[in-house]
């Protein structure tokens, strides 16, 4: 796309000249100054911008617009965090259930779940016309595709994010049976970083065809080679209190700590990576399943992307277990800081990573500071 960005480059050398003493006269497009030489290539080939449709829905034009604003700017990926806690909002068609995934850590209960579904299809429709905001806040695959396809011809890959297990409400409304801790309000910071809370149920065999589901109808709308898979924010605690999973966790001598809980997540994570690699695409990963879980799969999967949150300090640590990182770190580049916390806890005004993104700081950031060379191109 190098000649895509070289003519957006000119574009932006072109000024309107409009005749202020003949105003029926069309403006004239002019440079002003030539010749012009200009050296330009981008310093990350990874340039990209996320926005969540979950928590807040944003119309398709509003997503056009922002498409048209990356171009304008040569940012070249869009990570769109379609699904969280808050709202499931692509709409999908029942479906059979896939062959039942084997899962070794399986409870009874599990076992049990996925020989009764067998024979029944899957309502899948049921997770946006439960779990949407409303039949006028969901995206058709259709809309999903045309906009795969708008940013493309603009050099923009898109790449889904659905995030799991953890941030799992939405999924709650379609199909109880697989998520556990549901809306603890107000005590949901028990269970959740944030309300409502809901987690996936790891253990569960029904989980695991609910998710090939929607990754069988979701993951072939978009053509890029990657796919968010979340796992963010998992709170133990969750799981330490569902009934299924300890007694999982207790028939496979699996103990009742962070380590024993590791081990649920990393089989969790293996399955659900699995799916994905079936496709043909490559798994990303927030930071915590590799710099505060310590997952096996990722271990053995080096190729799997780790995305840097929380601060611009793990993006060293992740570099050194010898990951791809993408970085949009709270402490420099999160565009929501210092206009007050959502949840309205706060009566100062103050938000979890104040303060405000100046345009100074943002542009102060240097991702690769501190890095030796070899890694930069991490």
């Amino acid at each position: 796309y190098g000649a895509l960005r070289g003519m957006e480059t000119f574009s932006q050398l072109v000024s309107n000249n409009i005749d202020p003493h003949d105003k029926d006269r069309a403006p004239t497009k002019e440079i002003l100054s030539t010749p012009i030489l200009i050296h330009d290539r981008p310093l990350f080939q990874h340039r990209g911008i996320m926005l969540d449709t979950s928590r807040n829905y944003l119309s398709m034009a509003s997503l056009y617009r922002t498409i048209d604003a990356m171009a304008m700017n040569k940012f070249n990926v869009f990570h769109w965090h379609i699904i969280d806690a808050q709202s499931f909002n692509v709409e999908l068609d029942d479906a059979q259930p896939s062959k039942s995934v084997d899962f070794t850590l399986q409870s009874q209960q599990g076992q049990g779940a996925s020989s009764n579904i067998q024979q029944k299809s899957l309502p899948l429709s049921q997770l946006a016309t439960k779990g949407s905001y409303g039949s006028a806040m969901t995206y058709t695959k259709q809309h999903i595709a045309d906009l795969v396809d708008y940013a493309m011809d603009r050099g923009i890959r898109v790449i889904p994010e659905i995030d799991m297990p953890g941030h799992a409400w939405a999924w709650s409304k379609a199909f109880p049976e697989i998520t556990t801790c549901l809306d603890g309000f107000p005590s949901y910071s028990r269970f959740s970083a944030e309300p409502p809370s809901g987690q996936l149920n790891p253990v569960m065999s029904k989980t695991y065809d609910v998710i090939q589901g929607v990754y069988d109808q979701i993951l072939p709308l978009f053509k890029d080679k990657l796919v968010h898979a979340g796992a963010d924010e998992v709170n133990f605690n969750c799981w330490n209190r569902t009934e299924s999973v300890l007694e999982l966790m207790e028939k496979k001598s699996i103990p009742r700590t962070k380590e024993g809980f590791d081990r649920i997540l990393d089989g969790f994570v293996e399955k659900q990576h699995s799916m994905i690699r079936n496709t043909g695409k490559t798994p990303i990963v927030w930071e915590e399943p590799l710099l505060d879980h310590d997952l096996s799969t990722l271990k053995d999967n080096k190729d799997t992307v780790i995305q840097v949150w929380t601060s611009s300090q793990n993006i060293k640590r992740a570099v050194r277990k010898g990951h791809k990182v993408i970085t949009g770190s709270a402490d420099f580049w999160y565009l929501d800081c210092g206009y007050g916390d959502w949840l309205g806890n706060w009566t100062m005004g103050r938000s979890w990573c104040d303060p405000y993104k100046t345009w100074q700081r943002i542009y102060s950031f240097n991702p690769v500071q501190g890095l030796k060379e070899r890694d930069r191109s991490s």
